[in-house]
């Protein structure tokens, strides 16, 4: 059996973006302005996310983004590191799972830990395996992941944070620094930590409530996704554990990421309910579950102006931080977090 502390080893990488010029390139336009890939992101609360000024083709909506050089040292400011992991901290988990794999999976110390091991190493190929820019980050991805379910085991490894560890990875490049990043995220947000709990009773709380705001705002797509027996568990699950990086192109994601780390949890929300009102049209004109479901979980964007469609429907979606914080206090969850002050 491969040794597990050999291949856990820290490694060190510089921490920048790797390979972001693949994903983005920049083109200058009027006045120094710059478009990407003619349709960019951010902040439609109209706090500036990047110090240059994008447009959409042919929508009047203004967007502001995070080039590639910006969005690793903001991403980093906007996550922070209230938990205060340490590179010791890291290195001594890793350590601790070298010690698992040398002790062997029938010790009772490690119940479970060599099986999760397993699971991640599973899924760690199929992590954005069409990029190749990724198909050398399976050691890093590893290191982080085997990482975090030693400093949180009451959480674990959930199916879907590979995706959500392989994003932070693409930007930061660093192992460390994606180990920080990820565990920041995901225990600093109420909504994914009620996930990856898989808790049954929390996860349906959530999911009633986004039901609430697609009442609200796309009933038809509502009503017709249940008239074929398609609940939101079969797609929502997978767009909110993984932050919409499975099912989204990359760079849609990457501007999404942008934003939700701004706005905080709910935008999980105004997210899911803008991207289902920009699918609305085509999943309506279907009959069939199986398209209905495939459209819903590998999302291609249609005409060149579908992304600025979309974030003009994500701003549509009005969702105050107070009334997010009164549904979650019902249920004795800690109020939402927000970075709209940074």
């Amino acid at each position: 059996m491969e040794n597990l502390t050999a291949r856990h080893q820290p490694t060190p990488q510089p921490a920048s973006s790797f390979g972001m010029e693949d994903f983005v390139s920049d083109v200058e336009g009027e006045e120094g302005e710059y478009i990407l890939d003619g349709v960019d992101i951010a902040s439609y609360s109209g706090e500036s996310l990047g110090s240059r000024r994008a447009r959409t083709s042919s929508s009047s909506v203004q967007l502001d983004f995070y080039d590639y050089f910006q969005r690793a040292k903001q991403w980093q400011k906007l996550i922070g590191n209230s938990l205060g992991v340490t590179l010791s901290l890291f290195e001594s988990l890793l350590e601790r799972a070298g010690t698992m794999e040398s002790e062997g999976a029938s010790s009772d110390r490690w119940c479970g830990c060599e099986q999760t091991s397993q699971q991640i190493m599973n899924d760690i190929p199929r992590t954005f395996s069409s990029l190749f820019q990724f198909q050398d980050k399976s050691e890093q991805l590893m290191q982080c992941l085997t990482a975090w379910v030693f400093m949180r085991p009451d959480i674990g490894y959930v199916q879907g944070m590979s995706n959500l560890c392989g994003i932070i990875l693409m930007v930061e490049g660093d192992t460390f620094t994606t180990f920080v990043c990820l565990s920041n995220l995901i225990v600093n947000s109420v909504i994914l930590t009620r996930l990856f709990y898989m808790s049954e009773s929390d996860v349906n709380i959530l999911f009633r409530m986004y039901n609430q705001l697609c009442k609200t705002y796309v009933p038809e797509a509502l009503q017709h996704l249940e008239n074929h027996n398609i609940a939101p568990h079969s797609y929502l699950l997978d767009w909110w554990i993984t932050f919409f990086s499975r099912a989204l192109p990359l760079s849609t994601t990457l501007h999404l990421w942008d934003l939700w780390l701004v706005e905080g949890d709910k935008f999980f929300f105004q997210a899911a309910v803008g991207l289902l009102k920009t699918l609305s049209p085509r999943l309506c004109s279907m009959k069939e579950q199986k398209m209905i479901q495939n459209c819903l979980l590998n999302i291609k964007g249609e005409g060149e102006d579908w992304e600025g469609q979309l974030y003009e429907n994500i701003a549509s979606i009005q969702l105050s931080h107070h009334y997010l914080k009164t549904e979650f206090a019902k249920h004795g969850w800690p109020p939402p977090k927000t970075n709209q002050q940074l």
